[in-house]
C-alpha cells in the first residue's frame, strides 16, 4: 500500500472518526476544567484510535512490513487504552509517580500507575519486537518508548504543548531518513489525525487527554527506536529521565513561565 493511498484513506478515517469520537465524549462525560477553568471535552485524542486501528489492520492486511506495523498498531491501541481508563476514571487527587505509589501504600490502586506499569511493560515489549529481540537494543528502545508517552503526558498542561512536541519529534525523523521510508512512514496513519486535533487543541476547543498524548508519545518514541542509533536513543532516554524526575518536584509550567525564552515559545504553540 502506498504513502499516498495510507494518507487519503486516513483522512477518510479521520473524517468518519470526529462524529463517533464526539458522540462518545458525551457518553463517557469527559467534560473537564481546562487550565483556565472552561470546561472542554479530554481525552479527545482517542480519535487517534479510532481513525489509525482501521487503517492498520488494513496495512496488515495488504502486506505492509508485518513487525512494523504491528508495533505501531499495538502501541495507538495499548498506550490509547490506558490513557482513556485514565481519563475515565482517573484521579487527580495526586500527581507523579510518587504520588501513585503513595496511594497504593495505603492500598489504592490509581489508573495514573496502572498506566505508568502497563505503558513500561508495553513499551518493553515493543521496544524488544523493533530490536529482533536483541536484549541491549530492545531495553534502551522500551525505554524510548515508555519515557516517550509519559513525557508528551507531562507537557499536555497547556493548549498545543504536547502535540508540538509530537510533530518537532516525527517531523525531524521524516526529514532526517526521507530516503529511508521504513523508519517513519508507518506513523501516517497517526499523523493524519494528529493533524487535526493539533487545530483543536491549539484553540483550546478540546483536551488532548492521556487517551491522545500518550499515543503521540509512544508512536513517536517507536519512530525514534527505529530510526536512531544507540547513542542518539541514549542521549534522548537521559534527557526525558531528567524531565521527569524534573516534574516530580517542580512545575514543568513555572519553569517555562520563569523562563523569557521558553515562555515565548510557549506562546506560540497555543491559546494562553
Amino acid at each position: 500500500m502506498s504513502v499516498v493511498v495510507i494518507a487519503a484513506l486516513s483522512l477518510v478515517a479521520t473524517a468518519a472518526s470526529v462524529p463517533v469520537m464526539s458522540a462518545l465524549a458525551r457518553t463517557w462525560r469527559l467534560d473537564r476544567p481546562n487550565f483556565k477553568g472552561t470546561q472542554i471535552p479530554t481525552g479527545f485524542g482517542f480519535l487517534i484510535v479510532l481513525a489509525a486501528v482501521p487503517i492498520y489492520a488494513a496495512m496488515l492486511f495488504t502486506g505492509a512490513p508485518a513487525v512494523l506495523a504491528g508495533v505501531y498498531l499495538a502501541a495507538v491501541v495499548g498506550f490509547g487504552m490506558l490513557g482513556l481508563l485514565d481519563d475515565i476514571h482517573g484521579t487527580r487527587e495526586v500527581g507523579g509517580f510518587r504520588g501513585h505509589l503513595s496511594l497504593l501504600r495505603k492500598g489504592k490502586v490509581s489508573t495514573g500507575l496502572i498506566k505508568a506499569v502497563g505503558g513500561g511493560i508495553l513499551g518493553l515489549c515493543l521496544g524488544a519486537a523493533i530490536a529482533g529481540f536483541d536484549p541491549a537494543t530492545g531495553l534502551l528502545n522500551g525505554v524510548l518508548i515508555s519515557l516517550a508517552a509519559n513525557t508528551l503526558n507531562l507537557l499536555d498542561l497547556r493548549p498545543g504543548r504536547a502535540v508540538s512536541c509530537f510533530w518537532a519529534g516525527i517531523l525531524a525523523v521524516a526529514v532526517t531518513h526521507f530516503r529511508a521510508q521504513s523508519d517513519w512512514w508507518e506513523a501516517i496513519p497517526v499523523m493524519i489525525p494528529a493533524a487535526w486535533l493539533t487545530v483543536l487543541d491549539r484553540s483550546a476547543r478540546i483536551m488532548l487527554g492521556d487517551a491522545g498524548s500518550n499515543v503521540l508519545g509512544a508512536v513517536l518514541g517507536v519512530a525514534l527506536a527505529c530510526s536512531l542509533e544507540s547513542p542518539a536513543k541514549l542521549l534522548i532516554v537521559l534527557f526525558m529521565i531528567g524531565v521527569n524526575v524534573y516534574s516530580e518536584k517542580y512545575s514543568i509550567s513555572r519553569l517555562i513561565e520563569g523562563n523569557r525564552l521558553l515562555r515565548s515559545v510557549d506562546r506560540l504553540l497555543g491559546v494562553r
